[in-house]
């Protein structure tokens, strides 16, 4: 049977240490391009670029922008939102937006084997004896939060881990983790969740797009 039409999309995650972008077609199928985030003010366009012409599609045809806004890194995000908003305003693309953290949960059901009906909790060191991170369920709604997401001292982290999550960290924060905790690696970002149907994408005004640092004073 023939697939209904997608939107042409594309998608921009650069909250990591890696940029990552994802152009889905018409026909609904998504292709990727990734390159280190210190390469991303050389690659970023040509890396759009190269997607469109895969897909042999022209920058015209595209109707949607999605973006991860952060909390990640500063430089990276800066750079991919500034973009974001310039392009989305000189071709009136609507822009939708989610949060790393979501990207985060959901890379960790589909990728990387926690359980769909266990919470997930993302522990992102904030710098300044702080964690930012936040609880997550996947139900009939998709992605939640179970708690807001904020920047906390460690010692509040610590204390808001329930029995029942799996946390997702680096090296780093997990060495300060109970021996017996519950938790993987940090997962790797990929433009591509930003078309997963459980991400919950708010629509933003390309003037109200503003990144989510993670030791930003929206944080405190």
């Amino acid at each position: 049977m023939p697939q209904p039409q997608q939107t042409v999309a594309l998608a921009i995650s650069a909250s990591s240490e890696t940029c990552s972008l994802a152009l889905r077609d018409a026909a609904g199928a998504i292709r990727e391009l990734s390159f280190p985030a210190r390469q991303q003010s050389a690659r970023l366009i040509a890396g759009i670029d190269e997607l469109l012409r895969g897909a042999a599609l022209r920058r015209g045809q595209l109707a949607e922008l999605r973006v991860d806004r952060g909390p990640g890194s500063y430089t990276g995000l800066r750079m991919a939102l500034t973009f974001a908003r310039v392009m989305a305003a000189h071709a009136a693309l609507p822009i939708r937006a989610c949060t790393s953290l979501e990207l985060l949960a959901i890379a960790a059901w589909r990728r990387d084997g926690v359980a769909l009906d266990r919470p997930v909790r993302p522990l992102l060191d904030a710098r300044r004896e702080r964690w930012y991170t936040a609880r997550l369920r996947l139900d009939a709604n998709g992605v939640t939060f179970a708690s807001p997401a904020a920047a906390v001292p460690i010692r509040a982290a610590q204390a808001a881990i329930a029995a029942d999550e799996t946390m997702l960290a680096t090296p780093f924060v997990r060495a300060q983790l109970a021996a017996d905790a519950k938790v993987i690696d940090l997962p790797t970002l990929t433009a591509g969740d930003l078309f997963d149907p459980a991400v919950c994408l708010a629509p933003m005004a390309a003037e109200d797009l503003e990144p989510l640092y993670l030791m930003g004073s929206y944080a405190e």
